[in-house]
Order: C-alpha cells, then sequence, then structure tokens
C-alpha cells in the first residue's frame, strides 16, 4: 500500500506515540513503512534505531542510526545514538568519532557530551 504525504504524518505521529508509550515494535513497524517510501528519512530512520534499542537489538540500531547520520551528517541525535549504541555493543573506540562530531555540531547537548565521557572512560585501561 503506497503512502501518501499526509499518512506518512500520521504514521510518524503513531510510531512517536507507540514507542512513548513502550510499545516499540509496533512504532518500528510504523517507522519501516514509512522509510519504504522515504527511504533518506533520517529523523524516521533515527527513531527507528530508538525502537529497535529498546527492544534490545543493539546491532540493528546501531545501523540505522550510521545510515540515519549518513543520509543527514548533521543529524545530532543520529550521532549521538550511534555513539550510545556503540558503547553499549563494547565499541568505545567506534563510538568517539560519531559523539565527537555530535558535541561539535550541538555543544549543549549533555546527551552527546555525557555519552562523549562514557565513550572515553570506556576506553580507559582498568
Amino acid at each position: 500500500m503506497a503512502l501518501r504525504a499526509g499518512n506518512v504524518h500520521h504514521r510518524r505521529n503513531l510510531g512517536l506515540a507507540l514507542l512513548k508509550a513502550g510499545r516499540p515494535a509496533e512504532a518500528a513497524t510504523q517507522f519501516e513503512l514509512i522509510l519504504a517510501r522515504e527511504p533518506t528519512d533520517a529523523d524516521t530512520r533515527s527513531q527507528l534505531g530508538l525502537a529497535l534499542a529498546q527492544q534490545g537489538r543493539l546491532a540493528e540500531a546501531s545501523r540505522e542510526f550510521e545510515r540515519a547520520s549518513r543520509d543527514n551528517p548533521r543529524h545530532v541525535g543520529a550521532l549521538t545514538q550511534l555513539g550510545i549504541s556503540l558503547i553499549a555493543l563494547g565499541r568505545p573506540a567506534e563510538a568517539l568519532a560519531p559523539l565527537e562530531q555530535a558535541v561539535s555540531l550541538d555543544p549543549a547537548s549533555g546527551l552527546a557530551r555525557e555519552a562523549r565521557w562514557r565513550g572515553r572512560e570506556a576506553r580507559r585501561p582498568s
């Protein structure tokens, strides 16, 4: 079924509401339907990453955040979540580049700054 522009807006809102309600699998379905029509929509792809992360599907989430940040290299949320997911996957060295970029783009982002600190700490020898 092809989505019209209005339906995309409604699906995005439904996906966000489902995500907020703790129903990430259902939210992911909505985001995937949107991405079938608009594959380079970095905001929706980042939301899909969040839905996957909430389901514990961190490797998949990381791939979605990485693609969102490629589609929009200035998407601070995607860059930050990419770094966070890489840290959670035990790959803090890889997390630092997107986190540095996120902080550079939005120095006021407390989440990006905290994640960058966690990535740096995770790289320190015990």
